[in-house]
Formats: C-alpha cells, sequence, structure tokens
C-alpha cells in the first residue's frame, strides 16, 4: 500500500539526514521524524479508518520534505557548518537577584490569580468541578466553535507574561542544572524552587484554556532546550542513552496526556493507544481526503496560509478579510461518521493558497530560517548572558515536530500574539542582564 511506502521513503530521508548531521535534533531530522511517527500512528488505524492512500497525498509530502532537506543541506554546505567548531566559551552559571525573581513569580501569581477567577465563572463557578469534564466540554463548545469570549481578551494577553517568564526559568534552571552536575553547591541550588514556582504557576494555564496543545509545545521546547545547551556544554551530542530516557520519559506524557483528556473537555471511548494514534495520525488520512476532492482558488493571497498576518492587517484596517483560524478548518469524518479532526498536516494550507510551488518554496524559505535559527545557537556567540537564540529555537521548535500535525510557522508564528511574546521574553532577559555570573 502506498502508506507503507511513504514509510520507508521518509525512514530513507530520515537516514541519509542522520548519516550527514549526525545529530538527531537538526531541524531536518527532526521534521521527518515527526512524520515517521504520524504514518506509524495511521498505520495503527488502517483497518479502521480503512486507509488507502494516494499518490498524490504520497507526493506532496514527500517533495515537501525533500525541499525542507535539500534548502537544509544547501545551508550548511554554504556555511561551510561542516568544518566549524561549537563555540569555545562554557555555559555560565546564572545566579538571579532573589527580589527580581520575587517581582517575576509575583506577576505570574497575580495573572494566574485572575485567569482562575475568570476561568471559574466561565464554567458555572465552583460547582461546576464536581462534574468537571461535562464543564470543560461545554466551556470548549463555547470558546472553540460557537466564538463566545469567556476569558476577557486582557487576561488572555496577561498570560503571555506568565508563558514568557516559565520559558526564561526553564532555560536558566537546565542551564545550571547542567553546570552543577559536578559541584555540589548547595549556594547555588537555593533558588531552585524560585524557578519551578514560575514555571508550575505557567502550566495550569494551559490545562484552563481548554487543550493540550500549549502543554505539548512547552514540552518540546524543554527538550530542546536541554539539547542544545547539553551540546554546548560537553561540545558533543546527547549519547544514546540519554535520548533513550528522553524516549521513555515523551512515552510516560504520552500516556498521561491521553489519561487527563476529560479534564479539558474531551470524550473518547477509546483505548490509550488509539486515542493517542487518533491524535497524532489523523492528519495523514485528513489530507489524503482533501487532496481527492475538488480544489478551488484561495479567496485572497495567503487566506491560509499567512492567517496571523493577514488578520493583524485586518485589525488595523489595512485588509477587508482576515485569514481561516485552525478552528475553522472543516472537520472530517470517515466511514462510519466518526469524526478525526480538521488538521491536515503542514502541506494542505500552502497548497490550497499556492498550489505545489507555494509547498516547495515555503519550506525551502522555512528550512533555512530554522537552520539559521539552530546552528547559531552553536556556532555564534552572543552578547546577552541567556541566549534569545536558543530560546527562540526552542520556541519554534514545535513548528517542525507538530507539522505532520498542522501548519504553524507561518499561518500562527507569524502574528501579532507571538511577536508580542517574544519582545514579552526580550524584555524579561533585559530585566534580569545585571545578574551574578560565575564561571563553572
Amino acid at each position: 500500500m502506498v502508506i507503507y511506502e511513504l514509510l520507508v521513503v521518509i525512514i530513507f530521508l530520515w537516514i541519509l539526514v542522520i548519516i550527514n548531521s549526525k545529530d538527531l535534533f537538526s531541524p531536518s531530522s527532526i521534521l521527518c521524524l515527526s512524520y515517521i511517527l504520524a504514518i506509524i500512528c495511521a498505520i495503527y488505524n488502517i483497518d479502521n479508518w480503512r486507509i488507502n492512500l494516494h499518490y498524490n497525498t504520497f507526493w506532496i509530502i514527500i517533495i515537501g520534505i525533500i525541499s525542507f532537506l535539500i534548502s537544509s543541506w544547501i545551508y550548511k554546505v554554504c556555511g561551510k557548518l561542516r568544518n566549524k567548531r561549537f563555540i569555545t566559551k562554557k555555559l555560565l552559571y546564572i545566579k538571579v537577584k532573589k527580589y527580581k525573581l520575587l517581582i517575576l513569580n509575583f506577576i505570574s501569581f497575580v495573572i494566574f490569580f485572575l485567569y482562575t477567577i475568570f476561568f471559574i465563572k466561565a464554567i458555572g463557578g465552583i460547582s461546576a468541578f464536581s462534574n468537571l469534564s461535562s464543564a470543560m466540554a461545554i466551556y470548549r463548545s463555547k470558546t472553540l466553535f460557537q466564538n463566545m469570549t469567556l476569558i476577557p481578551s486582557w487576561i488572555n494577553f496577561l498570560t503571555k507574561i506568565c508563558r514568557a517568564i516559565a520559558y526564561i526559568y526553564t532555560y536558566i534552571l537546565i542551564n545550571n542544572v547542567i553546570i552543577s552536575k559536578h559541584n555540589a553547591d548547595k549556594e547555588k541550588q537555593k533558588n531552585k524552587f524560585s524557578y519551578f514556582f514560575g514555571i508550575i504557576v505557567y502550566l495550569p494555564l494551559t490545562l484552563m484554556s481548554g487543550g493540550r496543545y500549549d502543554l505539548i509545545v512547552y514540552i518540546l521546547y524543554l527538550i530542546t532546550i536541554f539539547s542544545i545547551l547539553y551540546t554546548i556544554e560537553n561540545k558533543k551530542r546527547l549519547q544514546p542513552h540519554k535520548i533513550l530516557k528522553i524516549g521513555i520519559a515523551l512515552f510516560l506524557i504520552l500516556i498521561a496526556f491521553s489519561s487527563y483528556k476529560g479534564l479539558v473537555g474531551r470524550e473518547s471511548e477509546s483505548t490509550t493507544l488509539d486515542y493517542i494514534t487518533e491524535y497524532f495520525g489523523g492528519s495523514i488520512q485528513i489530507l489524503d481526503i482533501y487532496m481527492q476532492e475538488p480544489h478551488y482558488e484561495a479567496d485572497y493571497f495567503g487566506q491560509e496560509t499567512f492567517a496571523g498576518i493577514r488578520k493583524l492587517l485586518y485589525q488595523f484596517k489595512i485588509l477587508d478579510e482576515q485569514g481561516i483560524s485552525e478552528d475553522a478548518m472543516e472537520f472530517r469524518t470517515i466511514y462510519n461518521d466518526k469524526v478525526i479532526g480538521n488538521v491536515y498536516t503542514g502541506f494542505r494550507k500552502p497548497y490550497h493558497d499556492f498550489g505545489i510551488i507555494g509547498v516547495i518554496l515555503l519550506q525551502i524559505v522555512q528550512a533555512f530560517i530554522f537552520n539559521r535559527i539552530y546552528y547559531n545557537c552553536f556556532y555564534k556567540l552572543e552578547k546577552s548572558e541567556i541566549s534569545f537564540n536558543i530560546i527562540l529555537s526552542g520556541t519554534l521548535v514545535f513548528c517542525l515536530a507538530l507539522h505532520s500535525y498542522s501548519e504553524a510557522f507561518y499561518s500562527t508564528v507569524l502574528s501579532f500574539n507571538y511577536a508580542i511574546f517574544f519582545i514579552m521574553i526580550l524584555i524579561i532577559i533585559k530585566f534580569l542582564t545585571k545578574i551574578e555570573l560565575r564561571w563553572k
């Protein structure tokens, strides 16, 4: 069957990437692994969904991936990265003044408290916690499908501050743990709780928002930051046994991911494995359904692909029409009227707007951007003690890791919301700039 051919070809491409880069966490490797996982999940459901993948779906995925890989290879060759050495500077231990941590933690807590108040009101009051799953299902339905605003926009805006603080704390914590691994200096361990506090306050917000996407994005961020900082400090990639530990941790996270689906308003009688494979593999089947239908030209330029940019221009009255959000995409069903979702991999939006040429060109551009950001983490020194470039690389990795799920870079990251988020990160880094640094 075509789906098995697709899996074999992508695995072959991934092996070539690993041989060439020897880096499991390179942008090209992550993109290939994303599709390998999605296809395996789809194969698990091959009988339930009666999958019969078509060659037009096969080719759009292969052409898109190859375009990304070739662009990545050209960037490495032109940048002569093979002959470069990692930066010689070791990581610095970052010691933040306590009053600055207290200020940031207080801000996080206040935002969390305010959000919680509005959230409780939105789901129906304290009594709703007696049947939280049903309350969350209603909450999701109103916010996602009925476009009701239950949480004030200014509160949602403030949550970006919590996220920025949590991301920076994660960076500092991982940085200091890597350095302190062989150094039992108790003074260096004192502020660990303060960092954990800022992270723990942020995580419930991802749950109360009615979804788990942001939590998945954070986990991918955490793994990427650890990989980059470990590599810089040790001047070598992660060893196989550490990668195995990360794999085991991800497996356990996926189990937890399925187990608390009721808490975010998702009802399903599927087993844990069925639920996980439906979530991560459905996009392959959905794209195939889409590819067999008549295609119509986009109503306007970048209708789906540049939804974030179009929304911003629409808000400033520059455009008359805004883009289409992920939630507005058509839901698809299989033969037994079972809904399997409305995500179409990262290739549907550019294909809908610009055809196969758009898929190729946009993947080439995306590969150049992501490779530049990623390899600058290793080969470019930064003036700031807290590396914005590394945080940026970790923040954006979900665009590749979840590319088999949906397109995110052009339609989501290139938007006003993410611009504000990155500005907040820069402001907080600036706030923490005058910090005491200690060499290992």
